[in-house]
């Protein structure tokens, strides 16, 4: 049986020490731990007209699967899954389905609110703060 091929779409640095980093670390596991053979494509700016194209650039590239890191993938996935009916997309943090097209979430308000909890009975001063990732267009 061939090795899986895997893609994944980063709409930002694969090393931001943060969520882009996770999803390309995830990657890098399923050709270290699993031998899918892999390729990838970061720094992509989070424009649906961009990651549309870098999205069917991995479709056409032979994989079998393309991971879209983020919900800002939404859109793209959703038109380049229906252009690509033999691969299949992923789209992580994503909200669209379709017959080769999946999301899944994960609920990130949960692990958020569990950090809010420890950081307001850590805190010597009364004050908290947060920082997000890339600004993402709600949907």
């Amino acid at each position: 049986m061939p090795p899986l091929q895997v893609g994944g779409l980063f709409a930002g640095r694969i090393d931001d020490q943060g969520f882009m980093e996770a999803g390309w670390r995830g990657l890098e596991r399923a050709r270290l731990e699993l031998g899918a053979q892999t390729r990838h494509t970061a720094g992509v700016q989070p424009r649906k007209e961009l990651l549309a194209a870098a999205l069917a650039d991995l479709a056409r590239s032979g994989v079998s699967l393309v991971v879209a890191h983020g919900g800002q993938n939404n859109e793209a996935c959703a038109e380049v899954a229906a252009q690509f009916p033999q691969v299949k997309l992923v789209g992580t943090q994503g909200a669209v389905t379709g017959a080769n097209l999946c999301s899944c979430e994960v609920l990130q308000e949960e692990s958020a609110y569990l950090g809010g909890v420890l950081a307001a009975l850590s805190t010597r001063t009364g004050v908290g703060g947060h920082m997000s990732g890339i600004r993402v267009r709600p949907d």
